[in-house]
């Protein structure tokens, strides 16, 4: 899985780019499945659990004077064996500052 962020500034330009990947438990960055002991242990489980809440926390810098920010974030499934990418969940949201 992939989670993308992009924050654009209120004059269109991107201030902010970020992407995240969950890799799936077995699978090398290949996309070719790992059973064996001794190759698992070589990878860190960075899977998303079922069920379980993960929290994800990026700190967008924003330049002073900026009144507005447009946040977009998609979680997606990027199967690399098929070339597949479904998208699972995406939220948009528009931030505005007060000075």
């Amino acid at each position: 899985m992939v989670l993308d962020v992009t924050a654009k500034d209120d004059k269109g330009n991107k201030i902010f780019s970020e992407q995240k990947e969950y890799v799936q438990y077995g699978l090398d960055v290949d996309g070719d499945m790992r059973y064996g002991a001794w190759q698992i242990k070589r990878f860190a489980d960075t899977t998303l659990q079922p069920l379980a809440v993960k929290r994800e926390h990026m700190a967008i810098p924003v330049a002073e004077g900026t009144k507005t920010v447009d946040v977009s974030i998609t979680l997606k499934y990027d199967h690399p064996g098929a070339k597949l990418e479904i998208p699972i969940y995406s939220l948009k949201k528009k931030v505005t500052f007060t000075y």
